[in-house]
């Protein structure tokens, strides 16, 4: 695991080009506007179409460095990607106000880099379209309106002169970038993490310690406000390097495992039951327990191991659903079927996602679709009964089942029953509708 932060010195580059590299990383967009503020902030003395020519040039020279075999196709990839950005913005900054700018910053940067970027096809084209721009105002006789036109040189001039007509204009379709891949890069990352037991931060997922998720804390932090208030605001998870996600009721079966009440149980108790046995020639001791030939201690043990495996099945699944949450952090893919929608959805309220994030409305949208008579009311107990935050959208798809299944509730729950699973006026109110409807 990294316990350290690692140092890495970019001198060739000035803070503005380093800036917009990270933002690149991070949002997989050129902010350039953020890249304005940021210079102006800085006093950097280059103006925000400079620092693109730097980067651009920086770009496409280690895009050929990094086409090695030890350079992986995704990081390649992703900086063919980012010089085809930088370059589209800049094709579309030239005007009579940068062009000159532009076209000296290339010429600089010859001097800077190590190697001939004349034999770059996108360096080339971008200095061919500039003569091309200078030579058709030329042409206009706009040429003295281009700002700072007196600083290009005389071997320029010539070029302008002799060889303008023969210079290619560019459009937008030589600016086509390549396909995003930072989702499948943030994917590679997570995967290779686990692999490498690498990261910052350990998620420790069961008490046995079976189920470990390696993670980075900047990543989770950027992506859920819940561990960026762990990681940021004093609490003891922000210096330790694990932190415990298990304990938490996600299943409907686990913390809400007694919340649905047998059908008319309050009728049958267990002296009756007692009696009952007793009648059909079984031996009930005092504590009520039975004893027929040692099968119903066979019974007891057999329900104790299903039970077990029903615990480590529900303990599985709820790892299962936590990596899953932990992945889409990461890559921001998720697929949310009838398998996972309620434990996610319990997942998310635990980690305090607002009601509208997409991930919540999308949980929201699979199980209204999957709700019916019997699931109807452990879903409004687990979500929307006495919550602090209920789901608006799932209370009413909730409430429109329980008028349209009246009956059949009605027929499996006393009215006491269905008092103490909805509350008094949510029973009141669905009673109202249910009525209103068979008028």
């Amino acid at each position: 695991m990294c316990t350290r932060p690692l140092e890495v010195i970019i001198s060739d580059l000035s803070p503005g080009a380093v800036k917009l590299m990270i933002d690149y990383c991070v949002t997989d967009r050129l902010l350039i506007d953020e890249l304005t503020s940021y210079t102006s902030m800085i006093n950097q003395s280059s103006p925000c179409d400079q620092v693109l020519v730097e980067v651009f040039c920086w770009s496409i020279h280690n895009s050929k460095k990094s086409s090695s075999p030890s350079c992986s196709s995704s990081s390649l990839d992703g900086l063919k990607r980012f010089a085809f950005l930088v370059f589209r913005q800049l094709f579309i900054s030239i005007h009579h106000h940068t062009a000159i700018s532009i076209y000296n910053a290339l010429i600089d940067q010859m001097n800077v880099q190590d190697t001939n970027l004349a034999n770059q096809p996108q360096y080339e084209q971008l200095r061919s379209h500039l003569i091309g721009y200078f030579y058709k105002s030329c042409l206009d006789k706009t040429f003295g309106q281009l700002k700072d036109y007196q600083a290009l040189d005389k071997s320029t001039l010539t070029e302008i002169l002799v060889q303008g007509h023969e210079s290619k204009f560019l459009d937008l379709s030589n600016a086509l970038a390549p396909s995003s891949t930072l989702r499948e890069d943030m994917m590679r990352l997570f995967h290779q993490t686990q692999s490498r037991k690498d990261g910052d931060v350990v998620l420790v997922l069961d008490r046995k310690r079976v189920h470990l998720l390696h993670a980075h804390k900047v990543i989770l932090a950027c992506r859920c406000d819940y561990f960026k208030k762990e990681f940021s605001s004093g609490m003891r998870e922000q210096n330790q390097s694990e932190v415990e996600l298990f304990g938490m009721g996600l299943l409907m079966d686990d913390d809400h495992h007694n919340l649905m009440i047998a059908p008319y149980s309050d009728d049958v108790n267990e002296e009756d039951d007692a009696n009952c046995l007793q009648d059909d020639g079984c031996d009930v001791d005092s504590e009520g327990h039975i004893d027929q030939d040692g099968d119903v201690v066979q019974q007891e043990v057999e329900g104790d191991c299903q039970q077990l495996e029903e615990d480590d099945r529900e303990r599985e699944e709820r790892v299962k659903v936590i990596r899953q949450f932990i992945e889409y952090l990461y890559s921001g893919n998720i697929v949310i079927d009838e398998s996972n929608a309620v434990a996610m959805l319990n997942l998310l309220n635990y980690f305090s996602l607002p009601i509208h994030h997409p991930l919540c409305v999308q949980c929201q949208s699979v199980i209204i679709d999957q709700v019916d008579s019997q699931s109807v009311l452990q879903i409004m107990r687990a979500f929307i009964i006495n919550k602090n935050n209920p789901y608006p959208v799932l209370e009413e798809a909730c409430i429109r089942t329980c008028v349209k299944q009246w009956r059949v509730l009605h027929d499996t729950y006393s009215d006491k029953q269905l008092v103490d699973m909805l509350s008094l006026d949510l029973y009141l109110k669905i009673n109202r509708q249910a009525l209103i409807g068979r008028q």
